[in-house]
């Protein structure tokens, strides 16, 4: 009997907590002249997910603004745009950590997304 409780004591643990180890992967991506690191992806709220992470400037120049377009595919879709990530005055070879950039879509995770660079301004 004391198994049966400490199980469910487990479970229900387990479903009302919002930690959830298997959903708290980490990503890398090397884009044209700057990097996304220790990209995480929040729990849905309201039919959104949010990016939090770090940016980093690969050049030697300051970067006036560059924009990340973030593209998601379903099962039965293509790729399409679900969100954009603007990032301002970066630092040469700089980076910085940003968090609550959010995209909207329900059921994503890393299989299901890329990102690509869609918009640079660097300093002359």
């Amino acid at each position: 009997m004391k198994k049966i409780i400490f199980l469910f004591f487990i479970l229900s643990f387990m479903s009302f907590s919002s930690f959830n180890p298997f959903n708290h992967k980490k990503y890398n991506f090397t884009l044209e002249n700057v990097s996304l690191l220790n990209i995480q992806l929040s729990e849905t709220i309201g039919g959104r997910k949010y990016f939090e992470g770090i940016i980093k400037n690969n050049t030697n120049k300051k970067i006036l603004k560059a924009e990340i377009s973030v593209l998601f595919k379903d099962k039965n879709n293509p790729y399409h745009l679900v969100g954009k990530m603007d990032f301002y005055n970066l630092k040469p070879k700089g980076s910085s950590s940003f968090s609550g950039k959010s995209v909207h879509v329900n059921d994503i995770n890393g299989q299901d997304f890329k990102v690509k660079l869609s918009e640079l301004i660097m300093e002359k």
